[in-house]
């Protein structure tokens, strides 16, 4: 199974999580305990759907590369942005 950044996959998806969670808080208007439960569950979702290349082979593996960089990638660069600029900011 050929990965976009092979080893380094999981620790890729760390780097974007505070970046994605940081977009979906904004949209939903989360804070505090309901923000933390939707970082939870995005985080494991995002690495059981992870997992499951292993088992479920390649076709799935790339569809999921496919689906999962094309969706948080901008994601994780909208929050990423907001995250700065909050900072800059305060």
């Amino acid at each position: 199974m050929a990965e976009l950044f092979g080893e380094l996959t999981p620790i890729v998806l760390l780097a974007m999580l505070p970046g994605v969670i940081e977009m979906l808080k904004k949209w939903f208007k989360l804070v505090d305990t309901p923000a933390e439960i939707l970082a939870f569950g995005v985080g494991f979702v995002l690495f059981f759907l992870y997992q499951l290349q292993t088992i479920l082979g390649v076709v799935y593996a790339q569809w999921f590369s496919i689906v999962f960089y094309s969706v948080l990638a901008p994601l994780t660069v909208m929050g990423y942005y907001n995250l700065t600029k909050g900072s800059a900011a305060g």
